[in-house]
């Protein structure tokens, strides 16, 4: 299994009605320009006093050029899903303790 650690980057929430909207940036470390940045908002919506919805939208480039957009239509756009997939599970199971905790 390949890995690497990443920067997550919070900006301010954005309050839309029963959702909130927190922009993110995700970062590899170490040199630039060799991994790609990933620009998301993580929406956060109310949909019963029991049920809240998450949703990630995002999008990054490749970095490297034409060659790093082969590499990413042959191999690298699924390292890049299932890192959102586990990111995801990671936060949902984290929700999941403070509540029970709470």
């Amino acid at each position: 299994m390949l890995s690497k650690a990443v920067t997550l980057h919070a900006a301010e929430l954005i309050v839309r009605g029963e959702s909130t909207v927190v922009p993110l940036t995700w970062r590899a470390t170490g040199p630039q320009g060799i991994f790609p940045v990933l620009s998301a908002d993580l929406e956060v919506a109310a949909l019963s006093p029991k049920i809240t919805h998450l949703s990630l939208r995002g999008s990054y480039d490749p970095p490297l050029g034409a060659v790093g957009q082969r590499l990413d239509r042959l191999l690298l756009h699924r390292v890049a899903e299932a890192t959102i997939r586990a990111f995801m599970r990671r936060l949902v199971e984290s929700l999941a303790d403070t509540v029970a905790d709470g």
